[in-house]
């Protein structure tokens, strides 16, 4: 019976920690992402779907309650596994009772799995607090998708009357299967 106290009471004690150690952002009291519009679309909990190397133009539209110094907007996709998907602006100070509209573009790598669900995230961030905008962004291929991978050229001087002969790898970026592809 004593062992099973300690094991509760040890169970208790490693909730509190891990709870405690959980980071919580609290909407700003400072200001407030009144809307979203991704490439002239307003975003009121939609989802959104895009194509493989499509520039998203975003405008951000933030109401200010108080007034606060040094603000950032930032936009970013987590999960792109060959670098980062994001922009920012510069900072820039609210007045209370003033409306600011910041417009940032993303674009969208060739490349970008597109089995997966990421996450679009704006956030509105000063030195005390932040408001975040979160989007569930799904990604679609292009039918048909061709992109030059690497293009090798031997040899490298050529003289005339001599040939010329040049590897060119294609990658397909699309998402149907390409038959019969010329170079």
């Amino acid at each position: 019976m004593n062992r099973l106290k300690m094991l509760s009471a040890l169970a208790l004690l490693l909730l509190s920690l891990v709870v405690s150690s959980v980071a919580v952002f609290a909407a700003s009291p400072d200001y407030d992402i009144t809307n979203v519009k991704v490439n002239n679309v307003d975003l009121a909990g939609a989802t959104l779907n895009v194509e493989r190397g499509e520039v998203l133009n975003l405008e951000v539209l933030l109401n200010g309650i108080n007034s606060v110094d040094d603000v950032r907007v930032k936009a970013e996709i987590d999960g792109y596994e060959h670098g980062d998907i994001e922009d920012r602006t510069s900072l820039f100070d609210i007045e209370a009772g003033d409306v600011y509209k910041k417009t940032l573009n993303l674009v969208i790598p060739n490349d970008i799995d597109a089995s997966q669900t990421y996450t679009l995230r704006i956030e509105a961030s000063d030195h005390n607090n932040q408001e975040e905008f979160n989007v569930s962004l799904k990604i679609d291929e292009q039918r048909h998708n061709l992109g030059i991978f690497d293009v090798l050229v031997n040899p490298s001087k050529v003289d005339a009357g001599r040939p010329l002969f040049i590897n060119v790898r294609v990658e397909n970026l699309g998402e149907n299967k390409e038959e019969n592809v010329k170079v």
